[in-house]
């Protein structure tokens, strides 16, 4: 049996789960596989290594049962808090499974560790001028880990203006108001990534199966990913943006220089303001839809091998079958689709 055959039966035989679990247990086992690669391992003695999947879901059958046991007799939530001292000017948080709430603050940097379960610590330590807050639990590891996920978080407050923020965690939500940063990275598995009025930089934003939801955004340059949860963009005002998705749709609103957005089947949506120079969108299966209202002109260039393309407004001249005009001609749009339909709305 091959790597995809195995993972191809393991995804089948998860489908009784939820998404999240289903998510988690994969990405575990494509990591275990990658690890075994760099040791020299073949597909054989890897699969051999993981065992067989019926046993592995009678075991998380098992540990459920075990778990709801062990949580229904938890009512207490333990508290614990960390402060340090204002010297950094960068900050690393990483958690396996909290979500994670980064809260502007003008004095020291304080952690805040809100655990339900009492099995969460922080550990912490400096690399030159980065502090690194990690979040361990002493349950067991492994394949099912993600069965003790906690509903617990971790807030972090932080002085504005740091040079560097990076917040990781496998399952749960990461979010922010009004943080003020350099450069922001923030990756999740399966939790969402939230922030509201925050100003960056640079920003790399991504989630596997989560949700990327941002409101009233200032940024340079910003990189955003999910595969199979939606991406929005709202109220922004930036320079330049890569959005990218496998099944999720792409939302954007805002005041931005250029555009780049890539889906396979989820559909694309932009609604521009005058500041637009380029726009290249592109997706498989799913729509294409560009609203350019506040624009006084454009050359578009569009293509659907089997949908439909709808280019309609005042002053609009087809030079082509899948070129247009009109006005100056300054803003440069692209929207190409394979199966789905491409609608541009001029004024």
């Amino acid at each position: 049996m091959t790597r995809e055959e195995y993972l191809s039966k393991l995804e089948s035989k998860l489908n009784k789960y939820s998404d999240d679990v289903k998510s988690d247990i994969i990405s575990d086992y494509i990591e275990h596989f990658e690890e075994g690669k760099r040791e020299g391992k073949s597909d054989e003695e890897i699969i051999e290594e993981l065992g067989d999947i019926e046993e592995m879901i009678q075991e998380i059958d098992e540990e459920n049962k075990s778990n709801w046991k062990e949580e229904s007799q938890k009512d207490e939530i333990s508290n614990s808090s960390s402060f340090f001292t204002s010297h950094f000017s960068s900050l690393v948080v990483d958690t396996p499974d909290l979500d994670i709430t980064l809260i502007p603050y003008s004095g020291e940097i304080k952690a805040d560790l809100f655990d339900s379960d009492d099995n969460y610590y922080l550990e912490s330590h400096e690399n030159g001028d980065e502090l690194v807050l990690k979040v361990k639990t002493e349950r067991k590891g492994g394949f099912f880990s993600f069965l003790h996920s906690g509903d617990g978080r971790i807030e972090v407050r932080l002085p504005n203006g740091l040079k560097r923020v990076r917040a990781t965690s496998k399952s749960g939500d990461i979010s922010s108001e009004n943080l003020i940063c350099g450069e922001l990275k923030a990756k999740s598995a399966s939790g969402d990534i939230k922030l509201r009025d925050v100003k960056i930089e640079n920003g790399l934003l991504s989630s596997v199966s989560g949700d990327v939801s941002l409101k009233s955004l200032s940024f340079s340059s910003l990189v955003l990913s999910s595969t199979s949860g939606d991406v929005e963009l709202e109220n922004a005002i930036g320079k330049s943006i890569d959005a990218s998705t496998v099944s999720g749709d792409i939302e954007v609103e805002g005041e931005i220089e250029e555009t780049k957005f890539t889906s396979i089947s989820g559909d694309i949506s932009l609604d521009a303001s005058s500041s637009l120079k380029e726009c290249t969108a592109k997706s498989t299966s799913g729509d294409v839809s560009i609203d350019l209202f506040n624009i006084i002109g454009a050359s578009i260039e569009t293509k659907s091998t089997s949908g439909r393309v709808y280019v309609k407004g005042e002053g609009v001249i087809s030079e082509s079958n899948n070129y247009y005009t009109y006005g100056n001609q300054e803003a440069k749009i692209s929207a190409t689709t394979i199966s789905g339909e491409v609608d541009i709305s001029i004024r």
